[in-house]
């Protein structure tokens, strides 16, 4: 039981008036689109409706939720308050009609919220567990807070702390979070880490009303001389110096012959991540990296305790951002890269001797990751993993019906590991799994090992008999496994004078060695390269095949490539193009009848490697959620609310930070490169006007616009990305509702689930949680110049 927990239980709290339950309501997979009747009436305001039938209450005070059901929970006040709602084991909740985040894997959660006098409504979607919701007062908390008159808690979970190690002195960072239980802005505060007298303080972002955030601290102290944990001491200041919270973490001490933790900031949204990592020993040469991916509920810790030390590998288990995470794909993928690139920073190794590994969820992260980035690994070793999300678990893809559902299928494209396949010609593959595994069945794996067989002359398959899901370390620390990875070398190995090449999507993966898929004809269609190296006495000629590309480079001075005068470029059986080689990428584009040019980069602009489009790539530029201020009173509190469950989702799902910031706050020059979100529409958030005025959708309260088409009513969500003006980089997410019925639909989106696949726009009515995609207005992806193209939009 943690301090908080203890802390919580020792003070008075309110307990529900009265809990009413409806099960099997729910019908969702990872699609952008579920059927739901509680959802379905949350955005149309008819809870009273539905068929609620009053919970069994256990003595505890917990009570159970129907699968795939709800509960509506009632807490009756004597007055109006500040307060935390404490409740683990859900997936979504309702505060009084707004929107929160939560934790369906069963971990707790601390709600700030307004408490109003008289009943409060709670609704809690159900969760692996008994979610045993307590309402704690502003004066309750009050008792084991700070007096000062802003309210602010550092809470003591869901830490991300690193470890100390003996006899070298404390340089890291760490993550903690700051609640705001207050309906003030919280701003300029500061946070200050004391470690045996060392003092560093941290500024904070600004915390909006009645909000968290998991923030970065930054920790330094003298070197310890003996294995025992170190306590941090937090004191948390307001702008006028003011103590308006304490805390304290503790920090493990351990020597570099134990598995230990590092924590890094990550890129993506300046949030503090770590990895674990157990040190090679010392040998003769450079060791390499082992990059060991966990399992769905595993810590990077437990990953990396599997492991013996040896002299020819560092073994480095990132996180995938929290132990379900995003099963290694999109932010997990991203978040492997950033560990495994720290710990290239850090220690001493051979970036030609990476290999890929992992189990389980990991397994599934191991052909993902590994098939999707093929230029980065010299051999992958998949552990008791699974192919694809409609492989091992379902439902069937949507289908190829040339409609709103292709639509869909082209934008979970990623996910198809199935579809990158031909990469693994540029490494080794291992392929194990134990024969009697319940969990995952032994048929991915053998699904996978014919599905290579046909053109793969380096890969080894082991089936352990009787072995079941998991059989102890050797599921990871695998002898033969080891022994494997150990012999092969990025370097070598295949056809150097030949080159396969396949990404579904440039801004995750567009190059392999020295080709590089600068633009797509079709977006998430895979894009696939077949390419020999001819070389003679009149020079180098790259001659082969190309699908779905509009543009691609070559880099010439690649070992592989190794050209120096005239290259000549001859693809798809058309005239080879003469390019100079020279120290920077030779480029070609494709016209309309098929032929290939000569030409230089894609201008910024249009799609490229670095900005492609996609719905959630907006996230991956250290991204501000900007609300709407300038509608109705209700317009303004449902977009700050719209704003801050992202956040709470983004927190519990990626261990993230992302700021909530107003428009009237939000200031388009301070950081042009930053990507935004913008919550509400064209009449409610004056962002819009900076962002968005040229967009080829628009969205006011009364109609969406797009395309020639004007759709009316108040019930429409419409989500999209653009390129943000005056950035090469970054950009602009829509969350948009034509109404308060459309804004609550957005509530409803997954937008950072696993395997769901939403293209550059998309346009619904409320009615599709109970129609499903027959609602769905309209989708499709912009053309490279980020206009509409009809050739890549679908309506219904």
């Amino acid at each position: 039981m943690t301090m908080t927990t203890l802390l919580l239980c020792a003070l008075s709290q309110l307990h529900p008036t009265t809990v009413d339950v409806i099960g099997d309501v729910r019908d969702a997979w990872r699609r952008p689109i579920h059927l739901d009747a509680v959802e379905a009436a949350i955005t149309t305001d008819a809870l009273d409706d539905l068929a609620w039938s009053p919970a069994m209450l256990k003595e505890d005070g917990s009570f159970d939720i129907p699968e795939n059901g709800w509960a509506r929970v009632v807490f009756n006040s004597p007055e109006t308050s500040a307060a935390l709602l404490r409740v683990h084991a859900v997936g979504d909740v309702w505060i009084n009609g707004l929107p929160r985040g939560g934790d369906i894997y069963g971990n707790t959660v601390e709600l700030p919220f307004q408490l109003m006098r008289g009943p409060n409504e709670v609704l809690l979607r159900k969760g692996r567990g008994a979610p045993s919701p307590r309402v704690h007062t502003a004066k309750d908390l009050r008792e084991s807070s700070s007096h000062a008159d802003h309210l602010v808690r550092i809470a003591s979970f869901d830490q991300t702390v690193p470890d100390a190690l003996l006899h070298e002195p404390v340089d890291a960072l760490a993550g903690v979070i700051v609640q705001n239980i207050d309906a003030g802005l919280l701003t300029g505060a500061q946070l200050t880490a004391t470690l045996d007298g060392d003092a560093v303080t941290t500024d904070l972002p600004s915390i909006p009303a009645f909000a968290f955030l998991k923030v970065p601290v930054r920790i330094q102290g003298p070197a310890a001389t003996q294995a025992m944990p170190r306590t941090v001491h937090l004191s948390l200041q307001s702008a006028n110096g003011d103590l308006l919270a304490t805390g304290r973490f503790e920090l493990r001490t351990r020597s570099r012959d134990q598995a230990y933790k590092r924590t890094f900031k990550s890129k993506i949204d300046g949030s503090v991540q770590y990895y674990a990592i157990r040190e090679a020993t010392p040998g003769d040469d450079a060791p390499g990296i082992v990059l060991s991916l966990h399992g769905a509920s595993v810590e990077a810790t437990g990953q990396a305790q599997c492991f013996v030390n040896r002299d020819w590998c560092h073994v480095v288990a990132p996180t995938n951002r929290r132990p379900f995470g995003f099963d290694w794909e999109e932010w997990g993928r991203l978040d492997a890269m950033e560990a495994l690139h720290d710990a290239r920073s850090r220690y001493v190794n051979d970036e030609d001797k990476t290999w890929l590994t992992g189990h389980s969820m990991g397994g599934h992260g191991t052909w993902n990751v590994g098939l999707t980035l093929p230029d980065q690994w010299a051999a992958i070793a998949p552990s008791a993993g699974w192919a694809t999300f409609w492989s091992y678990t379902g439902p069937d893809r949507y289908p190829m019906d040339d409609g709103v559902r292709e639509i869909l299928r082209r934008a979970a494209n990623p996910s198809d590991t199935m579809l990158v396949l031909p990469n693994a010609s540029r490494f080794g593959v291992y392929i194990l799994h134990g024969d009697a595994d319940t969990v995952v069945p032994i048929r991915e794996a053998r699904d996978m090992r014919a599905a290579i067989a046909g053109f793969h002359g380096d890969f080894s398959y082991f089936e352990e008999p009787g072995a079941g899901h998991w059989w102890g370390d050797q599921c990871m620390d695998f002898p033969s496994l080891m022994q494997f990875l150990s012999t092969h070398q990025r370097s070598t190995g295949g056809d150097r004078n030949a080159l396969t090449f396949v990404t579904v999507d440039p801004s995750a993966s567009a190059t392999c060695d020295w080709v590089t898929v600068q633009q797509q004809r079709a977006s998430l269609v895979p894009s696939r390269v077949d390419l020999r190296i001819v070389r003679s006495d009149s020079g180098v000629r790259i001659e082969g095949t190309t699908e779905n590309i509009a543009a691609l480079s070559i880099d010439p001075a690649h070992p592989d490539l190794d050209a120096t005068g005239q290259v000549a470029i001859a693809l798809d059986g058309h005239d080879a193009v003469m390019i100079e080689a020279s120290n920077t990428d030779m480029y070609v584009h494709r016209d309309t009848k098929g032929a290939w040019h000569s030409s230089s980069a894609p201008i910024a602009s249009t799609k490229n490697p670095t900005r492609a489009g996609r719905l959630r790539t907006a996230w991956n530029n250290n991204v501000v959620l900007v609300y709407g201020t300038t509608g109705t009173p209700e317009e303004r509190r449902w977009s700050q609310s719209r704003a801050r469950q992202d956040a709470e989702r983004w927190w519990y799902r990626g261990n993230g930070l992302v700021e909530i910031v107003s428009d009237v706050d939000f200031d388009p020059d301070a950081n042009p490169d930053q990507g935004v979100i913008v919550y509400g529409n064209r009449d409610v958030n004056a962002a819009w006007s900076t962002l968005l005025v040229d967009a080829p959708i628009q969205v006011n309260s009364v109609a969406v616009l797009v395309d020639g088409k004007t759709l009316r009513g108040d019930d429409l969500a419409a989500l999209f990305v653009r390129p943000r003006p005056g950035s090469d980089t970054a950009s602009v997410a829509v969350v948009a509702g034509t109404g308060i019925i459309g804004q609550r639909l957005t509530a409803t989106f997954p937008l950072f689930l696993a395997g769901v696949g939403w293209p550059d726009w998309f346009i619904a009515r409320a009615d599709v949680l109970t129609n499903g995609e027959e609602s769905i207005e309209g989708v499709g992806f912009f053309g490279a110049d980020w206009s509409i193209d009809p050739g890549q939009s679908r309506w219904n």
